[in-house]
């Protein structure tokens, strides 16, 4: 009988701390899901942000260079770009990459190897570095711009360079998937961490337990 009845208080007991462990390691285990959940949410528009300040400061640094290969003889311009320097100016393997050079005295197109859209007709400062996004056929492109001014006839033209978005997107996704992966990883660790300490805490419990059904009724 005692033997009984010290069976009968261990299994409630034992019940009770398992489920006390679980419980509040579903809670931990939860809110962390939840903060994860929200983390990975926010990372994809912080990894666009970042993507499109690598990718873009690239972009321009094309249009730069290329401003630079443009000259003009008693204001009639032309654009010194050699056959290994569009190759080199195109040269993407992922991207569909596009150029553009627009005398501003008349709107004409000087040089170019496809369409970038409308080109922008708002005052822009020289040198300046400007972006837009344009839609052409199917695909989008992202296009870096500016207004420059061709030595020595002072000719005013606009330079563009543009490329679509797989880069870009490609990186927001590497980002968005490592930010992923740790999050889990973190809850994993932070999970079994937390079932071992909530275990250490409850061993009071469990020497009430054993006390309990050490004695007699």
């Amino acid at each position: 009988l005692p033997a009984a009845r010290a069976l009968s208080l261990r299994r409630p007991m034992t019940n009770a701390h398992h489920s006390l462990r679980r419980g509040l390691v579903t809670r931990v285990v939860t809110a962390l899901v939840a903060t994860g959940v929200l983390g990975v949410i926010a990372a994809y528009p912080l990894g666009g942000s970042y993507a499109q300040l690598v990718y873009d400061r690239e972009l321009f640094d094309d249009v730069a260079i290329l401003a630079e290969q443009i000259g003009s003889t008693n204001g009639v311009l032309h654009v010194n770009l050699p056959l290994a320097g569009q190759k080199w100016l195109l040269a993407n393997q992922r991207e569909s990459v596009r150029y553009r050079v627009i005398d501003l005295r008349n709107g004409t197109v000087v040089s170019g190897n496809g369409d970038l859209g409308a080109w922008p007709r708002e005052p822009i400062g020289v040198g300046e570095p400007n972006y837009r996004n344009v839609v052409v056929g199917e695909s989008r492109y992202r296009v870096a711009y500016e207004r420059h001014v061709v030595d020595p006839d002072d000719v005013p033209v606009l330079v563009e360079v543009g490329e679509t978005l797989g880069s870009r997107e490609w990186m927001t996704g590497q980002i968005v998937g490592g930010m992923f992966l740790l999050i889990v990883t973190m809850v994993t660790v932070a999970a079994a961490l937390v079932w071992q300490g909530v275990a250490s805490e409850l061993s009071p419990l469990r020497a009430i337990e054993e006390a309990a059904a050490s004695r007699s009724g």
